[in-house]
């Protein structure tokens, strides 16, 4: 045979290579107006690129067989194995088992998204079968292939067909794992057994809770974010709404006053109305996103060219090989404004607590918290003693000032402090400079109606803010004021260093999340000994500096963190918490 001939039959095959996902959909596929109504006709990621990299996944030579998207409302996570199945059904056929909540669910999607997207395109129309009868809303038979739409609470259905492709829609809505059968998504996963590193399960779904099997599942993959360059100073950065002064700390907004400084901006001084609501309308047509960099005011108009630019970065590079996970929130979505995420943040805030717009907005779990200090629970302290006077049977081993400064105001308390552990909180206020807090040490305190009186032994001074100056004042005080710094450590207690900037002070630096368990949880929630005491008559300003505390549980690659969500007005209780570590370095001979 000769090579021209040679040639010639080899022309009967097609060896074409598929094409790329997004090149074959944005070539061929018609989007039905019944499916988008807003925006019918050909497929294009123009408006929404960050999804070509996701949609790619699907290709022969990806190479990944676990997807998994935790992307906020209308951002599109549904059509990423839509698309990615339909161009399947071309190119690298096998059996589909699509897992929705329930079968209604299913049902509805089948017969509003998937089968009009069918009909409508020529090249998968071709696929279906002759007879109408292998065609229906919960069982397809294509040429070459099989789908099959069941819902999540129908183990029966799950557990007896093997698939290819198994896709879990909105899968933090599936029915929960009982101690007769397994996760939906356990059972499904099952079926791709025999098709082994052939196979692909994907995933989809708003997050609920960091305990979710689904968020888990994401943590097992790379966790992929979306990065947009500032148009002022080029630098790259997801939109993610968080706190300007602590950009990587989302746990942060859940206790932020509203008003606080946030990535997610609006003009506050003219939406903030005389009763104290917020101007809706104002707040709709002033809000922007600030970069966490510079600050620069990235509007809604430039959002659009910024996706363009934009690229997905993993968080856990090189964690597994077949497997993708995206994190998208709501900022993203073209058919969103930064108004409207800025209403429903503050809806969500006012009336209805955070998780909503945690979840399906910004696309992130809700932790739990596994425990929380109320009024309650600071109440129930109180003892049989007057403010500004030492109960007459403590047994004073110490009593020491508290000090936390701040950008406007610095807080101080005075607590006693007994050999045995116990406090005895006698005296707490506010000054405008550290230096008024010397006229603190010229004060004394009588002991019950004794007549008899004490003096502070000493004071220890948070640093975490105006450094500087708070290393300049212990040092003036003559050894009475010591600096003290938390450290994000999870375990541990304190330790010492020499400020090397003011020889001979000593700074007294403590595990923060150790600090607030001993005092928020052991002392107050949970009134262990030993004992915290407060005055009879003590005020709301101090219940309030001590109450509202959480104590949060969230999962991460490294397992269970625990953490203490950020108190917006907790001055006192940082006060409190900043002697008593104080005391315990001297208990054992602070140097």
């Amino acid at each position: 045979m000769s090579d021209s001939t040679f040639k010639e039959s080899l022309s009967f095959f097609d060896f074409q290579p598929a094409p790329g996902v997004v090149a074959y959909h944005e070539a061929n596929t018609e989007i039905p107006e019944r499916v988008s109504p807003n925006q019918p006709g050909r497929f294009s990621t123009l408006q929404r690129p960050y999804m070509r990299e996701p949609l790619e996944t699907f290709h022969p030579k990806s190479g990944i067989t676990d997807l998994w998207l935790a992307w906020g409302a209308q951002t599109g996570k549904t059509t990423i194995p839509t698309f990615g199945i339909s161009y399947k059904i071309e190119y690298e056929p096998g059996p589909v088992l699509w897992v929705t909540p329930s079968e209604n669910f299913g049902r509805s999607w089948s017969s509003t998204r998937w089968m009009p997207l069918i009909d409508q395109n020529p090249l998968l129309e071709r696929h279906k079968p002759p007879n109408p009868d292998d065609w229906k809303h919960l069982e397809q038979h294509y040429d070459r292939m099989t789908m099959n739409i069941v819902g999540s609470n129908s183990p029966a259905n799950l557990a007896s067909r093997p698939a290819r492709y198994v896709v879990f829609d909105e899968c933090c809505k599936f029915a929960k794992a009982t101690s007769e059968e397994a996760s939906a998504m356990q059972l499904g996963a099952q079926r791709t057994k025999t098709f082994r590193e052939m196979g692909m399960r994907i995933a989809t779904s708003t997050p609920t809770t960091a305990e979710d099997e689904f968020w888990l599942g994401c943590l097992g993959g790379d966790m992929r974010e979306f990065w947009i360059p500032c148009p002022s100073c080029k630098q790259s950065m997801p939109l993610n709404h968080v706190l300007m002064d602590s950009p990587q700390d989302l746990e942060a907004i859940r206790s932020a006053p509203e008003d606080a400084d946030f990535s997610l901006h609006w003009d506050k001084a003219k939406a903030r109305q005389t009763d104290g609501t917020w101007d809706e309308k104002i707040v709709s047509e002033t809000a922007h996103f600030r970069c966490v960099n510079c600050e620069y005011p990235i509007s809604d108009h430039e959002k659009p060219s910024l996706l363009l630019s934009g690229e997905w970065n993993p968080l856990f590079a090189g964690r597994a090989e077949n497997t993708r996970s995206y994190q998208l929130t709501s900022f993203y979505s073209p058919d969103v404004t930064f108004g409207q995420m800025a209403l429903h943040f503050l809806k969500g805030k006012n009336l209805f607590g955070l998780q909503d717009y945690t979840n399906g907005w910004l696309g992130l779990p809700y932790h739990e918290s596994i425990l929380e200090v109320s009024d309650s629970d600071v109440l129930a302290l109180r003892s049989d003693y007057r403010l500004e006077t030492i109960p007459k049977d403590a047994q004073i081993s110490a009593i020491l000032i508290g000090v936390d400064p701040g950008e406007k105001t610095t807080h101080w308390t005075v607590t006693v402090h007994s050999a045995t552990g116990e406090i005895w909180l006698i005296d707490h206020g506010t000054v405008l400079e550290l230096g008024d807090l010397v006229e603190l040490q010229k004060r004394t305190w009588e002991i019950g109606t004794t007549g008899r009186r004490r003096a502070a032994t000493g004071g220890f001074v948070d640093s975490g803010y105006n450094t500087t100056r708070v290393y300049d004042f212990c040092r003036a005080s003559g050894g009475f004021f010591w600096p003290t710094k938390g450290s994000s450590a999870s375990v541990g207690t304190w330790s010492q260093t020499v400020v090397r900037s003011h020889p001979g002070l000593i700074l007294l630096t403590y595990v923060d999340y150790t600090a607030k368990c001993g005092l928020y949880e052991d002392r107050i929630a949970k009134r262990g000994s030993p004992r915290l005491y407060l005055p009879e008559n003590v005020g709301r300003e101090l219940c309030r500096g001590l109450g509202g505390q959480k104590k949060l549980q969230k999962t991460t690659d490294r397992g269970q963190i625990f953490f203490w969500k950020k108190i917006a007005d907790d001055h006192y209780g940082d006060c409190i918490k900043v002697a008593e570590i104080g005391f315990k370095a001297m208990a054992v001979g602070m140097n």
